[in-house]
């Protein structure tokens, strides 16, 4: 985040968002959020935190790359409320399919 906001600032930009899909509980959004303030307050560059999840957890799969003895569909829900709670409006939640919810 730190890197992609100084190359927003070399380009002349005054913001860059930041997406991570696949939230789950959001310990990586948080962590996100907790960093966001210090690097805008270094770089002058705003910051938008974006974090896209299917909130029902991992979807089944029929890959035979994925390795589902370890990962079971439903494995990483996302607790809405509590992470709501927890980003406090530093960060938008997505849910949803991100093929349907991320619009290019």
């Amino acid at each position: 985040m730190y890197y992609a906001a100084v190359e927003a600032r070399a380009l002349g930009y005054n913001a860059v968002t930041v997406l991570e899909l696949g939230v789950a509980g959001g310990n990586g959004l948080v962590n996100l959020c907790e960093h966001r303030n210090a690097i805008q307050k270094e770089l002058g560059i705003d910051i938008v935190l974006l974090g896209f999840d299917l909130e029902s957890g991992l979807p089944k799969s029929e890959d035979s790359r994925d390795p589902l003895y370890y990962w079971q569909p439903a494995t990483y829900k996302t607790d809405r409320n509590a992470l709501d709670k927890r980003i406090a409006g530093r960060a938008q939640l997505v849910l949803g399919d991100v093929s349907k919810t991320l619009q290019s």
